[in-house]
C-alpha cells in the first residue's frame, strides 16, 4: 500500500472513529472528553482564561443534554472540520517538563547514591504531583547515605 494511499485510509478511518463516538452531539471537542492526567490538568491550567470559559461551558451543555437523555439540535453538533485540538501545544509543552524533570531526577538519585543502592534505583518510582516531584524519600536516602559515609 502506498503512502499516500495510507494517508487516506487513516484520515477515513479517524473520521469514522470520530462520528461514531459521539462526543460531537453534545457540542463537545475531542480535547474535551481527554482523560483527566494530571499533564492534561495541567495543560488545561495553562491555557488562556476564555478558552477555559468555552470549554467549561461545552462541559456543563453537555452534561445537561446528557442528563436530559437528549442530543443537542443539530446546528449545534461540533463538526468534524471545526473540531480543533486546542490543548495540543499546552499538552506537548507538559510532557517535555515532566520528561525533562524526570531525567534530571533521575540523574541526581543515580549520581548521589552508594554503589551498594544502585540497583535499587531501578525499580525505584517517582511520584509526580501536578508539576512538582516528591522529593521527601529523595531526601531520606541522601541523608542515609551521608550518614554511612
Amino acid at each position: 500500500m502506498s503512502g499516500a494511499a495510507s494517508t487516506g485510509v487513516r484520515a477515513v478511518l479517524k473520521r469514522w472513529m470520530w462520528t461514531k463516538s459521539g462526543f460531537h452531539k453534545y457540542g463537545l471537542k475531542y480535547h474535551d472528553i481527554l482523560y483527566e492526567t494530571p499533564a492534561v490538568k495541567e495543560a488545561v491550567r495553562r491555557l488562556p482564561q476564555y478558552v477555559q470559559d468555552e470549554r467549561n461551558y461545552r462541559h456543563i451543555r453537555a452534561l445537561q443534554a446528557s442528563m436530559q437523555k437528549v442530543y443537542l439540535p443539530e446546528d449545534q453538533w461540533t463538526k468534524y472540520e471545526n473540531d480543533d485540538y486546542y490543548l495540543t501545544p499546552y499538552l506537548e509543552e507538559v510532557e517535555k517538563e515532566i520528561a525533562e524533570q524526570r531525567d534530571w531526577a533521575t540523574n541526581w538519585i543515580e549520581g548521589s547514591l552508594d554503589k551498594d543502592e544502585d540497583a535499587d534505583v531501578g525499580n525505584h518510582q517517582l511520584n509526580w504531583n501536578i508539576g512538582r516531584w516528591d522529593f521527601k524519600e529523595i531526601e531520606e536516602r541522601c541523608r542515609r547515605s551521608c550518614l554511612n559515609e
